[in-house]
């Protein structure tokens, strides 16, 4: 899990985590301790359960000394003991040991991270928070059973109200400590979150007061703020929103007591407004990491292009320029003999001239060398899931312009053997190459690509498209480096693909087809390329 934990924290800080808990859970008890039952620390909000399952997932076990003893503590501060200290120990004991055991898990988990940067985080949470509550509630309430103090008829009713009130708290207060402890919360300070808390706290003025606190009615008007703060701003948003509408409900409902809803009605809908706006948090945060990781594979798939671009015209120029330097190299060697400067003096000249030709040409030998060294690490291969990858990259491109984008692969030809990255970048290349073609022809059009097996050990790869097609010199000669029959192309894509192909030992065409054109090449399906 991402719980920032440090071998060598000094012994101080363990000090203040210790006394902030400590003062934290007085002083939460005390304000939540609204409409008990039997006086009992049965709460409809129970805010400590939060505050201890949060340290101890921050803190481990450093704080479970403490966390053991603050409800026998606050049992005797707040309520001055209700019933025999044996029981209030053996009750202490099994709460604050349910939600230390539900902190220490978290922490332990490779699944949770304290961000909830994604909906994995959320449901790990909320499914250990729901976990603890349920094993608190039966041992606490089981306690006072058999101590006498509840009666069989209680049971229910008392069990119930205490998982309402420790699930609401652990909900809530539990991601607000997260991200307060990582200073998560100086970020939501904005106006637009001035807005929202306003609306929050309208809506409850108007639905406590005008609807006489109805708690569906008023759980349909909250849901609205709420859930576009935890969308907006993802988990601390949807923290915050929970914490202020928490805090206003006991705030409104103390100022008017007498509504047709008892606070424990109005925690049942806190518990489902916090489920449901920390999933949709969750969800947005996955969403944005999942934008945020294609807009990197796209970055990462542009400098693959560039960087093959660079290697081609490195291969390029090393063979053009290799030829007319050799030449020269000759003509200079026939003029060092037959000058009319005098042997001597042109000679010289011309070894000076030669040795830097020489030294040119083996600066071109070794950049040629550098290039042709293309390490092909093939591996087995889905086809459909590359070509999901890969479409997903292009779709608003191709939907901006009218594109249509299909895929169709064969059963028997799913699986091919080849560079995970070049086979990417190919059939990244060629879409691109054909959607492009269709923008420039100023009409909607369908871009398919198609893999078919050809023979026991080789598939082929279409990519079509319904365009213009490709001029009939281009077909003749097949494509050349820097020629292109686009307005804006570079003529580098397609002589990329063709050296991918070969690279993989498979073949590479060009064709025009009734309506558009085609280009095909082949791979390997088993072995290694």
């Amino acid at each position: 899990m991402s719980v920032e934990s440090a071998p060598h924290t000094p012994w101080w800080r363990g000090v203040v985590a210790g006394i902030v808990y400590a003062t934290g859970y007085i002083l939460f008890d005390f304000l939540s301790f609204i409409e008990p039952y039997n006086g009992m620390d049965i709460t409809p909000w129970s805010p400590t359960a939060g505050l201890t399952v949060a340290f101890a997932t921050l803190c481990g076990w450093r704080i479970a000394p403490i966390a053991v003893l603050m409800p026998l503590a606050a049992d005797g501060i707040v309520r001055h003991f209700p019933f025999a200290w044996t029981v209030s120990l053996l009750a202490s004991l099994a709460v604050s040991g349910s939600y230390v055991c539900a902190g220490l898990c978290l922490r332990a988990s490779r699944r949770f991270d304290a961000a909830f940067r994604s909906l994995r985080d959320v449901i790990v949470f909320e499914v250990i928070a729901a976990i603890a509550t349920c094993v608190s509630a039966v041992t606490y309430v089981g306690i006072l059973y058999f101590a006498g103090v509840l009666g069989r008829n209680e049971l229910a009713p008392a069990g119930s109200r205490f998982w309402t009130g420790d699930m609401v708290g652990i909900l809530i207060i539990s991601p607000l400590v997260f991200f307060a402890a990582k200073g998560k919360l100086r970020e939501q300070v904005t106006l637009e979150h001035f807005l929202g808390f306003l609306c929050i706290a309208a809506i409850l003025l108007v639905g406590l007061y005008l609807f006489e606190g109805h708690s569906p009615v008023l759980l349909f008007l909250l849901i609205v703020p709420i859930i576009w703060l935890a969308l907006r701003d993802r988990a601390p948003g949807a923290a915050l929103a929970l914490a202020f509408t928490q805090a206003g409900l006991v705030v409104f409902l103390s100022l008017k007591p007498s509504h047709t809803n008892t606070l424990e009605d109005f925690e049942v809908m806190m518990v489902v407004l916090s489920l449901t706006s920390l999933l949709l948090a969750g969800m947005s945060a996955e969403h944005q990491a999942i934008l945020v990781r294609t807009k990197d594979e796209q970055l990462a798939l542009s400098q693959t292009l560039r960087t093959r671009f660079t290697t081609e015209v490195a291969a390029m120029l090393g063979h053009e320029l290799n030829q007319p330097l050799s030449a020269m190299k000759i003509y200079l060697s026939v003029l060092g003999g037959t000058g009319p400067g005098g042997p001597i003096d042109a000679s010289n000249i011309v070894r000076q001239l030669s040795g830097q030709l020489e030294r040119t040409e083996r600066i071109l030998h070794s950049i040629r060398d550098l290039a042709e060294a293309r390490a092909v690490q093939p591996e087995r291969l889905d086809v459909e899931a590359e070509l999901t990858a890969v479409t997903a990259l292009l779709r608003d491109q191709a939907s901006k312009h009218e594109v249509t984008l299909e895929s169709l692969v064969e059963y028997d030809a799913r699986w091919v053997t080849a560079d995970p990255v070049q086979f990417q970048q190919a059939i990244y290349n060629l879409v691109l190459n054909a959607i492009e073609s269709l923008t420039e022809a100023h009409r909607p059009g369908t871009v398919t690509v198609s893999v078919t097996r050809t023979s026991t050990d080789q598939v082929e790869v279409t990519v079509s498209d319904t365009g213009p097609g490709f001029p009939k010199d281009m077909l003749a000669t097949g494509p050349t480096m820097f020629r292109t029959s686009k307005r804006n192309g570079t003529g580098v894509g397609l002589p990329l693909v063709r050296s991918i192909a070969e690279a993989h030992g498979g073949t590479f065409s060009l064709n025009n087809l009734e309506r558009g054109a085609a280009v095909r090449f082949t791979m390997l399906q088993q072995g290694q390329a």
